[in-house]
């Protein structure tokens, strides 16, 4: 059995770790959760089958293989070099934290010491692997389209209400107006290697369609549209609950004898 931990336990993370906990993660164990909030840990093994930890060396001590992020940038800074340096690898979500170039190149240089990787998560969108294989045909240009409820609407999911309706620049400075709310923008940044030439834009949406994403790449080898809209008439969903489940799928691609 391949032992799993996780980091944070928010909306995301409930979703991981109650995936885990009910058999998704094809031979892994749930096996500890770092929360640093103490109630809430508490909760943990009645919900999870697994104890809640306050502190980070509390978790490593149960040896996992593989920690999987569902928090934010700040706390992914703090702990991605110790949890790389005991041997374990990390699935990642709050790719944000690698906007901090300094921080990129300590985890780049823990990982290679120590034989370890960050697996950067697709998200609420997904495409990374065409993007990776256009950019070794040739150049690319990629821009990220998020298409979300205006501040005013009712429909404006409160994380999303600090965001203009409208907005259009490069990575960089999307991800920095907005760090913790762009994690996909971030991502697709790491894996263009280029923060100031992948675009951002934000389109607004009446109140009648659904939120969605879009990545539009464009090269020598062609051109790629990648779209997905979240939740449908019979299943409504609050945010990029997507986000949550491909970690559940990189672990497995990971962890599966047969791969893709």
């Amino acid at each position: 059995m391949i032992k799993v931990a996780l980091l944070g336990c928010g909306r995301l993370g409930k979703i991981i770790a109650r995936g885990l906990s009910e058999g998704k993660g094809e031979n892994c164990q749930l096996i500890g959760i770092l929360e640093r909030d103490k109630e809430k840990a508490a909760t943990f093994p009645q919900l999870y089958g697994c104890e809640g930890y306050q502190q980070l060396e509390d978790v490593l001590a149960l040896k996992p293989e593989y920690f999987i992020d569902a928090s934010n940038a700040d706390t992914v800074k703090e702990c991605a070099e110790r949890i790389l340096s005991a041997g374990c690898d990390m699935i990642c979500l709050s790719a944000s934290a690698f906007q901090d170039q300094e921080f990129c190149q300590r985890v780049r240089q823990t990982a290679q010491e120590y034989h370890t990787q960050v697996h950067l998560a697709s998200g609420a969108v997904g495409g990374f692997d065409v993007i990776a294989a256009a950019m070794l045909y040739g150049p690319v240009q990629v821009t990220l389209t998020q298409r979300k409820y205006p501040p005013e609407s009712p429909k404006c999911p409160p994380g999303f209400r600090g965001m203009p309706g409208e907005y259009e620049g490069s990575a960089w400075d999307a991800v920095s107006n907005y760090p913790e709310r762009l994690n996909i923008a971030a991502a697709t940044s790491v894996v263009c290697q280029d923060w100031q030439n992948t675009k951002v834009r934000l389109e607004p949406i009446p109140d009648e369609e659904f939120m969605s994403f879009a990545l539009d790449v464009t090269g020598d080898f062609g051109k790629a549209h990648i779209f997905l809209q979240q939740g449908s008439p019979a299943h409504i969903v609050p945010g990029p609950d997507l986000a949550a489940w491909s970690t559940l799928a990189t672990l497995r691609r990971l962890t599966s004898p047969i791969t893709f």
